[in-house]
């Protein structure tokens, strides 16, 4: 691929498949970042148990609002290029997602005393209840937000509304004599204030003359509820080897060596959004063009190895540095897992490719026994090598998981690669 350069970089930039991707990783990198600062602040402001209590809150609601999801967001990617009523997709979408968080919300809360007693304080706060379930609510929608930017080819308001969160950085200043309803609270405010805005500004810039009206369009559901669910199962198994394997290295090395894995799966994992975000982007780039997939793929794995092989030489070497600014010790005991995990993005992003082209078939069944053996296989692999190698066991698994699953996929796929058929039409088996 000859270099971009000059003028020819910002058409290069300016194509649709890779300026969707790149906003789309801004806006997580923002996530990140200003996440990074509320807590940072919020430790200086605030008592330990306030956070302690807040971040306990927060983390039941980001439960609740993985579960409210139910993979419609890559559902409104993949149709809504298609759908001639583009409203009605949006809207029963929305509203779906919606009335299964405020249900699991009101469950939650109604029977916290039974699933996690440690939180029952906030019965004796009702602001706290009222915020705990308008947050998960609004940040459902802000989740669904951000993918239907993405299905219009115009991630950069996913963007634009990430940096709006940003504002309960400044809510948590002046709620500090709320305590934990303050932390809490600010919190919060960051996406309700994101959507509102969203929906008077940024939505009907993208979609003039949009309303959202909650209605549930039986046609759309059957179109779009079993390629969001089973896309809903596949991302679950995609997320259980971050959930598990911290859980296995408490019990198996202790809480220190699990920080160490922490800090560097935390820094793997901006490696591996590049090719999540080029996964969603070549969705939104191809569902309505299927005849262009071929050159697509072969755009989208340039343009994830353009990002990804300079990045991987920078933090290979300087891995070190950036591990010792959480404290020598990290450098110490996470530097070689690191090196491991942020190779195994190139495997990453070869094998999200495929599981792109296979939901722009609307193939179901590949991806979950895609993300299904790569979980199974790194959580299993895994706790035989921790115990043997240590914390690089993990990595090793997890970067074995994706050399196989690739190896796999290429050998399925090698009749169909080296046809030249439509590549919208999935190969023989």
């Amino acid at each position: 691929m000859n270099s971009p350069g000059g003028i020819n970089l910002i058409a290069y930039l300016r194509d649709p498949l890779r300026n969707n991707a790149l906003f789309f990783m801004a806006a997580n990198a923002s996530n990140n970042l200003i996440g990074f600062f509320f807590w940072t602040l919020a430790a200086r402001l605030y008592t330990v148990e306030d956070i302690g209590k807040a971040t306990a809150l927060i983390s039941a609601a980001n439960l609740l609002i993985l579960f409210a999801g139910l993979g419609m967001g890559i559902g409104v990617i993949r149709f809504l290029s298609e759908e001639k009523n583009k409203t009605a997709l949006i809207n029963t979408a929305f509203t779906i997602s919606e009335v299964t968080a405020l249900i699991l919300s009101l469950i939650f809360i109604l029977g916290i005393g039974v699933w996690s007693p440690a939180l029952a304080f906030i019965y004796d706060n009702y602001l706290l209840i009222a915020l705990f379930i308008i947050f998960a609510v609004f940040s459902v929608i802000q989740s669904l937000l951000s993918f239907t930017f993405v299905a219009f080819g115009a991630a950069r308001y996913s963007f634009y509304q990430s940096l709006i969160v940003g504002i309960k950085v400044i809510i948590l200043i002046f709620l500090i004599h709320l305590g934990i309803t303050g932390v809490f609270a600010s919190f919060a405010l960051g996406p309700i204030i994101a959507v509102i805005v969203t929906y008077i500004i940024f939505l009907p810039a993208v979609y003039p003359g949009y309303k959202f009206i909650p209605s549930f369009n039986g046609t759309i559901l059957d179109t779009i509820v079993h390629f969001s669910l089973g896309n809903y199962f596949g991302e679950c198994f995609k997320s259980l080897t971050g959930v598990l394997v911290p859980l296995i290295i408490i019990n198996l090395l202790g809480a220190e060596t699990n920080a160490y894995f922490y800090v560097a799966w935390m820094i793997s994992g901006i490696f591996f959004m590049v090719s999540y975000s080029i996964n969603y982007s070549l969705i939104a780039a191809t569902a309505p063009h299927p005849e262009e997939l071929r050159k697509q793929i072969v755009k989208a794995l340039k343009f994830a190895l353009l990002i990804l092989i300079p990045a991987i030489i920078v933090v290979y070497f300087a891995g070190g540095f950036i591990l010792s600014l959480f404290g020598k010790e990290y450098a110490q005991g996470g530097l070689d897992l690191l090196h491991i995990l942020i190779v195994s993005s190139i495997p990453v992003a070869v094998n999200e490719i495929y599981v792109a082209v296979y939901r722009i078939r609307k193939q179901i069944k590949p991806i979950i026994l895609i993300y299904g053996f790569i979980a199974l296989f790194s959580i299993g692999a895994g706790y035989i090598l921790l115990k043997i190698l240590g914390l690089t066991g993990i990595g090793i698994a997890w970067l074995s998981a994706h050399c196989i699953m690739m190896m796999i996929l290429f050998g399925i796929n090698l009749k169909y690669i080296r046809s030249t058929t439509n590549v919208s039409n999935p190969p023989n088996k």
